[in-house]
């Protein structure tokens, strides 16, 4: 794990104009809704760059896997992509995040039940075993979320070097791998906090200057906000369109490039584990596991898509039936 060669692996001259090809897929449709979005002065158009935003999640999530196992494989540049294949790789992850965020689930409902519990019964004082419910109980949640994090980085590793989905829910394997090497984990952290950090430096400041330039725009857009006037923001017009889409592409830019720095550093992880991706034979019993998974990941997105289709056609059905009455009266004159 080279914390240097992980920071400029996105900026090198081969990688550039792939991370820059991404970003503009996003940003030529998602600019393109915001426009259309102020053109029509209504916030409800603008919200329709969510599902945008959810399928570049999904592709990038899943573009990840194919960047940890060509940087494994010795090899400076980035991949190829292919659409089809990195979208149901992301939607695998989804479904993967979800599984191992069920543990931390239960202890956050468990924590929070206890804390409920002692609190009733101090009343008025707070009691010794208040203190050591809260105390003791915040700490396990953090250090098993901490732990169960890295299980699914090891999880991800593994998914890339032996392309197997049964690798990356191999929950059981992956947190022992975990515990067994902690000192290389710890390792991965302390790095992973530094990426963080030098990004979110560069990028407030990137930000900012983006934000102090438009100040009397988004000044205007702010207390339009605060009163809850979301038409009251589309009515700026063109300046607000083109605020908003200059800071969507920077911001997916640089998150862009601090995603594929980290993948670096997890591939890194990943080889010092041993993971050698031509040296590993597929899981056949993960393989089989496969077609389940991808099918389920399917039915939950599905659901999640069809629940916002279903949100912005009540929130956008009156305007839509107020445009095409307007039509209709042009029309009939």
């Amino acid at each position: 794990m080279d914390f240097s060669e992980s920071l400029g692996y996105p900026l090198k001259g081969v990688n550039i104009p792939k991370v820059l090809t991404i970003v503009l897929m996003a940003v030529i449709i998602g600019a393109s809704i915001f426009v259309a979005g102020v053109a029509l002065q209504s916030f409800w158009v603008v919200l329709l760059i969510l599902p945008v935003l959810l399928a570049y999640s999904l592709f990038v999530q899943g573009y990840i896997i194919s960047v940890i196992k060509s940087v494994m494989d010795d090899e400076e540049a980035l991949p190829a992509f292919r659409l089809g294949r990195d979208m149901g790789r992301g939607a695998i992850l989804f479904l993967a995040s979800i599984v191992y965020a069920i543990p931390i689930i239960i202890m956050m409902v468990i924590f929070f039940a206890l804390i409920g519990v002692n609190a009733n019964a101090q009343s008025d004082d707070v009691g010794a075993g208040f203190i050591l419910v809260a105390c003791g109980g915040g700490l396990a949640f953090v250090a098993t979320s901490i732990v169960l994090g890295f299980s699914y980085i090891v999880g991800q590793i593994r998914y890339a070097a032996e392309d197997s989905v049964g690798a990356l829910f191999n929950i059981g394997k992956n947190f022992g791998v975990v515990m067994s090497n902690l000192g290389k984990t710890f390792g991965l952290f302390i790095r992973q906090f530094g990426i963080a950090v030098v990004f979110g430096i560069f990028s407030s400041i990137i930000l900012n200057v983006i934000s102090a330039f438009f100040a009397g725009v988004t000044n205007k857009a702010f207390f339009a906000l605060s009163d809850g006037n979301m038409d009251g923001i589309m009515e700026l017009g063109m300046p607000i369109a083109i605020f908003g889409s200059l800071y969507y592409t920077v911001s997916l830019t640089i998150n862009l490039m601090q995603g594929f720095s980290s993948a670096h550093l997890i591939a890194g992880y990943g080889a010092e584990l041993g993971y050698a991706p031509n040296k590993l034979k597929n899981d056949e019993k993960g393989s089989s596991m496969a077609g389940l998974l991808v099918v389920l990941a399917v039915i939950i997105l599905l659901v999640l898509v069809v629940c916002g289709a279903v949100f912005m056609l009540a929130t956008l059905g009156p305007e839509i039936g107020d445009v095409f009455s307007e039509v209709s009266r042009e029309l009939g004159a």
